[in-house]
């Protein structure tokens, strides 16, 4: 992700970051999904489309939001550079689900720890992006082991 063109991002975090934290953070977390979800929408065709034009070449963020669409590995990246910016303790988590591979962000630094998974309020705006992570339902938000993961976040 090259920082200058996530400038505008990076500084509109800092302006929620400034005015939310440390009491509101759950009502910034939500103005972060909701501003990711407006620059890339979940858009399962529309990745794998792009997949298949692309191949096994890196695909940047950058490029995601130009054709404005994302599934949830994209979705964690952005919300993890937007989570830093912020200073907020956090890291990407990659999991298996019931219904396939799965990746989430994680708040471990919270009293609860909690779970941020943009890809929940992308389906319905309505619904809250976070909640505690020890309210994980069987099967569900369980991280797979490092080796296993083969997500990459690549800084320009």
């Amino acid at each position: 992700i090259e920082k200058e063109k996530l400038r505008k991002d990076l500084r509109l975090a800092r302006e929620q970051a400034i005015k939310y934290l440390p009491k509101e953070l759950e009502r910034l977390l939500d103005w972060i999904a909701t501003h990711v979800i407006l620059n890339m929408p979940y858009d399962l065709r529309g990745v794998g489309e792009m997949a298949e034009e692309y191949g096994d070449r890196t695909v940047t963020v950058d490029e995601m939001r130009k054709r404005r669409y994302a599934v949830c590995r994209h979705h964690a990246v952005m919300g993890q550079v937007l989570l830093q910016i912020i200073g907020t303790r956090s890291k990407m988590e990659k999991g298996n689900f019931p219904e396939g591979r799965h990746v989430w962000n994680f708040l471990y630094k919270e009293s609860p720890p909690l779970i941020f998974d943009i890809t929940i309020k992308s389906r319905d705006q309505n619904k809250k992006a976070t909640f505690p992570a020890a309210d994980r339902r069987p099967g569900h938000y369980g991280p797979t082991p490092d080796e296993r993961n083969h997500y990459k976040i690549v800084h320009n």
